[in-house]
């Protein structure tokens, strides 16, 4: 049986309202209620977490910029707004929205290189606003047992699947950009359907280290190409989102380009609660500029467009 000190669950925290929410889930869930592996967290704000460092499942916690330092490129397409309070993060965040960029969903990969070089190849991504539960007379040591005496290399929320010629073109994009860059790989010809699975909790089970730091770099590249200037391919498959670059179909692609099969989590032995408008009132619908200060303000507006759209 593998040792739950292998596993690592790596919270992200971007933003006032994500640091907030993953204070309290640390406070009144993880750390407190139930048997846990192991905790890195990425964020914006480092001293945000300060009142944690005492607890011994946290290893560290990592700024999300000095952990991209390396991929300058990441700083221009993948923009994050630095201010701490909310009122000037959602006008930073409007304000980068207008440029036409949106904040990228897979700014959570930066946590994947620590991870690898601490030793860990077996990972939860997760957001901060993520509680991962269990029902009683399971525990999460059980359930990941399951998955690893199964030989799961994903387990995530859902199982979409697109089809279409527009879904082929994005992959034998990626699969022709990657080829010219990895010539060592061999990418499989696009599948007939195309998985996705939403982002809240991703469970991955690699083998290595080198297993784990190859998807990282080819998520990487992937990310580079695709918002650096070939937006246009995934706008054309509809999963790209209005305000978030979505990660749910980049991901879907790169595992098959490296055999990941996906199962999802099913039955009652793990349960993920995951409710993003408690923390994403700063970004508000039908593309309505005004700024939320507060979750109440946000509600508030959301609610009237709500009733004007109707």
């Amino acid at each position: 049986m593998i040792s739950k000190d292998e596993i690592v669950v790596s919270y992200w925290a971007i933003g006032p309202s994500y640091r907030r929410a993953l204070v309290q889930n640390l406070e009144n869930h993880v750390f407190s209620r139930y048997e846990h592996f192991k905790i890195i967290i990425l964020t914006d704000h480092v001293s945000d977490f300060d009142r944690f460092y005492k607890e011994p499942r946290l290893i560290t916690v990592l700024d999300i910029n000095e952990q991209r330092k390396h991929y300058e490129w990441s700083f221009d397409i993948e923009p994050i707004p630095s201010a701490k309070t909310q009122k000037e993060y959602s006008e930073q965040f409007w304000d980068i929205l207008r440029t036409g960029k949106r904040f990228s969903y897979s700014l959570h990969r930066f946590s994947i290189p620590w991870l690898v070089s601490n030793g860990y190849h077996k990972f939860i991504l997760a957001d901060g606003d993520t509680r991962v539960g269990n029902t009683e007379g399971t525990t999460l040591q059980d359930w990941v047992n399951v998955c690893l005496d199964t030989g799961t290399k994903l387990v995530a929320l859902g199982d979409v699947r697109k089809e279409g010629p527009l879904f082929d073109k994005f992959y034998r994009t990626m699969k022709s950009m990657l080829e010219s860059k990895f010539p060592e790989f061999e990418f499989p010809q696009p599948p007939q359907l195309h998985a996705h699975q939403d982002g809240p909790f991703r469970f991955y089970n690699f083998s290595s280290g080198y297993e784990a730091f190859r998807f990282f770099e080819l998520w990487n590249e992937m990310i580079h190409y695709v918002l650096g200037s070939n937006i246009l391919y995934l706008q054309e498959t509809g999963m790209y989102g209005g305000i978030v670059y979505n990660d749910e179909f980049i991901l879907g692609t790169l595992n098959r380009f490296l055999g990941i099969e996906h199962t999802p989590i099913a039955g009652p032995a793990i349960i993920v609660e995951h409710d993003p408008v408690d923390v994403r009132f700063f970004a508000l619908s039908y593309g309505d500029y005004r700024l939320a200060a507060t979750q109440e303000e946000f509600i508030e507006i959301n609610n009237l467009n709500e009733q004007a759209v109707v």
